[in-house]
């Protein structure tokens, strides 16, 4: 009885705290109710906010397009994070890209946000929209589009079912957005097209990043040296990724060293390019020294553009949970991803009409748990007419 009081009286704290935090912040922010449509018209200069990770900037890709399309006078900006800024680097639909980590933990994210020069830069811009694309963590998004764009702007966020009235402090306009249904990149299209009164088809849901030059020409040549040392000039390749950031999203080297194994043995002329992030160099070292001939060790790059380019061009991917699984959507690559239920989500699924298997482990426990021989059975349903 004494810990179900004390809980209760907790919530109920935390309740009146949290009526009296937004009673401040709506005196601080003085943020007038919008309404839908906005006069698109009026809106000359947008921002974007995507300060997270690299697979929700891709999966972003597509808002970008769709406001160059419809807006085609309006400048474009993107708040973006030290992991997902280089997508949009030679990126010539966005006039600019500012940078702010919102993946480090609160208080820092906010004391980040008085560090000059970035909230005089931004405010200077005097945006007509800014739009918080950042789903999660709703209170801190509409801190973050608060003090760096201030009053002026119609700040645009997602209706929370049982908190529009508090969030309505820090947002203008709050639209219904309808989780669990449909992936990350058709959501913020249909935000945006709710926003402006734009009618809503799949059709305008179009990935895309934009490459240099030399990103193309450097993938062209690491793939022409592949070929080069080959036989065999009709060998498929596959974009195989050990890498998911977080160890109970990926394989161990044994369970990769099994997969690898049955692939191989499927599909006698694939070739796999290894790829990892920096930290796990070792696996993938470890996997080419057992496979030398059947598997090429990709350089480490930290310019998530080469490996765009790349992905472009191989024939299949294959990987753990991870931004890659969105970088093959936007190339449309036959693909085999691995997702652990501890982090699985509708919203972070592949999107479109093109062959993919997600492979799931039966609980909530980590990807470790997914048997080789099921996402190699996965990998042969996708890829067997491709790859044989």
């Amino acid at each position: 009885m004494l810990t179900m009081t004390t809980t209760t009286l907790r919530k109920g704290l935390e309740t009146i705290a949290r009526a009296f935090g937004y009673r401040l912040l709506r005196l601080l922010f003085h943020n007038e109710s919008a309404t839908a449509p906005l006069n698109a018209a009026t809106c000359r200069k947008i921002l974007l906010c995507r300060y997270d990770r690299i697979g929700d900037m891709i999966v972003t890709t597509p808002v970008i397009n769709l406001l160059r399309e419809m807006l085609p006078d309006a400048e474009i900006h993107v708040l973006a994070s030290p992991r997902n800024f280089s997508l949009l680097a030679h990126d010539h639909r966005v006039a600019k890209v500012y940078g702010f980590d919102g993946t480090q933990k609160p208080l820092r994210a906010l004391l980040a946000l008085f560090v000059p020069p970035l909230r005089s830069l931004m405010r200077y811009e005097r945006y007509d929209a800014v739009f918080s694309l950042v789903f999660h963590k709703t209170t801190m998004a509409g801190l973050v589009v608060n003090i760096l764009t201030g009053a002026t702007p119609i700040k645009i966020g997602i209706a929370h079912p049982t908190r529009t009235a508090l969030y309505s402090t820090l947002f203008n306009l709050l639209l219904p957005v309808e989780f669990e249904r449909e992936t990350m990149a058709e959501l913020q299209v249909r935000l945006v097209c709710a926003a402006f009164g734009w009618e809503y088809s799949k059709e305008l849901v179009r990935y895309g990043v934009e490459l240099s030059e030399v990103h193309t020409t450097c993938a062209k040549e690491t793939l022409r040296a592949f070929h080069h040392h080959q036989s065999d000039s009709t060998q498929k390749i596959v974009f195989y990724n050990c890498s998911a950031g977080a160890p109970a999203r990926q394989w161990s080297l044994r369970r990769n060293q099994e997969c690898l194994c049955l692939l191989m043995e499927r599909f006698p002329s694939a070739h796999f390019l290894l790829n990892t992030a920096p930290q796990d160099r070792s696996l993938g070292e470890a996997l080419h020294t057992v496979f030398p001939m059947k598997t090429t060790l990709l350089p480490v790059s930290r310019d998530l553009l080469d490996v765009c380019a790349l992905v472009q061009h191989v024939d299949a991917v294959f990987t753990p949970e991870t931004s890659i699984v969105h970088i093959a959507t936007m190339y449309r690559k036959p693909l085999v991803a691995l997702y652990s239920r501890l982090s699985y989500a509708v919203e972070w699924l592949p999107f479109g009409d093109f062959p993919f298997r997600i492979v799931l482990t039966d609980g909530e426990e980590p990807i470790e748990s997914i048997a080789p021989k099921d996402a190699a059975m996965a990998f042969g349903e996708v890829f067997g007419e491709t790859l044989d």
